[in-house]
Parts: structure tokens; sequence; C-alpha cells
């Protein structure tokens, strides 16, 4: 286990490949930010399969490929790249000497990658690849996102109390904590950009139970529309349930979708 946080995060930044393991139950909150943060910061990560639940397969699965110049390394002063919708070009600068096709190779294989215990706080292990995930190593993460700490931890509290619907490929969310309005849709659209269509949250303000639904899916809004008191405004569904509670809305939409 790597001692100090400057060298745990030191790892995290070398690594482009990172697996989240969660011991426990009380760790699934911490994993879902650590996986919002490291997507922010361009790393494949994957979770644990109880934890992939209602989640897109594509962004934890993606396909490492590596382009290699063979004996080459002495001669490159300059590696860069360009990329549009179509292409990707590599762009080489070579202090002498030329380039052939044999010198080029495509490995496919999967890179080395790290691995975070999270939850865990005291570990035996000694394996140089294994970091564990305390809030102090989160937290120095966040601290490279300014701009999107907040609603990453609001996203993970959200994804950690969700429940989804495959059909509609809705995630229903029903927080144990009092959350900003302001900060709201900002957590959701942290949850969309993994590629869930559809996010609800259902929350308690002033003894009255609402909704908050965030979705391209025109259907999956007339559905709700139609069974609360609601108004859409830039986008957003905000419903109203006065004599319900947040769990009842959330089983009752939830059979609707069935």
């Amino acid at each position: 286990m790597v001692g100090s946080r400057m060298a745990d995060f030191e790892h995290i930044i070398a690594a482009p490949a990172i697996t989240l393991e969660v011991p426990g139950a009380e760790g699934r909150e911490a994993a879902f930010a650590f996986y919002l943060a490291l997507r922010k910061l361009g790393k494949q990560v994957k979770l644990p399969l109880n934890l992939q639940t209602g989640l897109p397969e594509s962004p934890l699965h993606e396909k490492n490929f590596a382009v290699t110049l063979r004996g080459l390394g002495r001669v490159i002063s300059k590696v860069y790249y360009e990329r549009d919708s179509q292409d990707v070009r590599l762009y080489f600068t070579l202090k002498n000497g030329d380039i052939s096709p044999k010198d080029l190779a495509i490995d496919t294989s999967q890179p080395p990658h790290l691995t975070i215990i999270v939850g865990e706080k005291s570990l035996s292990d000694n394996e140089k690849n294994i970091v564990a995930g305390t809030k102090e190593l989160l937290e120095s993460i966040l601290l490279k996102l300014p701009d999107s700490a907040e609603s990453i931890k609001i996203a993970s509290h959200l994804l950690a109390h969700s429940r989804h619907s495959t059909e509609s490929k809705l995630c229903i969310s029903s927080p144990t904590q009092h959350l900003s309005a302001k900060i709201l849709p900002s957590a959701l659209k942290e949850i969309q950009e993994l590629g869930v269509p559809s996010c609800l949250v259902l929350f308690e303000e002033n003894g009255k139970a609402k909704g908050l639904l965030c979705s391209g899916d025109e259907a999956l809004k007339q559905s709700i529309s139609s069974s609360f008191p609601s108004q859409e405004k830039k986008g957003w569904l905000l419903f109203t349930a006065p004599n319900q509670r947040p769990q009842e809305i959330q089983e009752r939409i939830l059979t609707q979708l069935q």
C-alpha cells in the first residue's frame, strides 16, 4: 500500500486504467465520487459489478491501444496529435533518420492499472499498484476539479441511493440528505455524462414531496406529468406530490414504467 497522500496521487495521475474495489457497503458513496472524479481526469475506471447496476456498460469497458515506434525512442524529440470527428493523426519529430512502416506496431493489450480500495482503513498488502481510497485522497483529487467538486459529491450521493428502470433507462434517486437546489441540476448532468439518459431525484421541501426530472425522453416526461402536477423549465420537469412520501412516488413511477 502506498504510504503518503502525495505518492498516492502521483500513482493515480500516472495510471491510465483504475479499478475500484469496495469491501463494504459504507464505501458505496465514496466509490461513486472516485469514479466520477477519475473519469473527469480522463482515466479508464472500472467499478465493482454490484455498483454497475443501471450504469451503461460502454464507459466501463473501453479498450486501450498503444502505437509503438520500435527502436526510435532516442531520436524522437516531439510527439503530438490532432483529432477530428473521423481521424486521429500522430506526429513525431525526429532528430535524425526516418520512419518506415516496419517500425510501426499496434499493441491492443490492456495497460498496467492501479487498484483503489475504497472504505478500507487498514491494509496489509504492500503491492505498489494498490492504494487505500481514504477521504483525504478523494478530497485531493476533487481539488483538481474545482468547478465540479460539489456537483460530484452530490451526484455520488444520488447514485449511492438510486434505483433503476432498465426499460426506460431511468435512474431514480431518493437522497437521504438535504440537497441544494442550485447544485442539483449540475449534479444530474454529471450523472448524464456517464451515459444515463434520464435522471429523476425525489426530495422533500417544506413538507411536500417533489421531483426533478432531467431527460430528453418526451414519452417519459408525458408519463410523469400526466400523473403529477408539474411544470417544465429549461428542459427540466419539476413536479409535486403533496400527499405522498418520496419513497411512495418512487414505487409508483417504477411500477408505471414496467
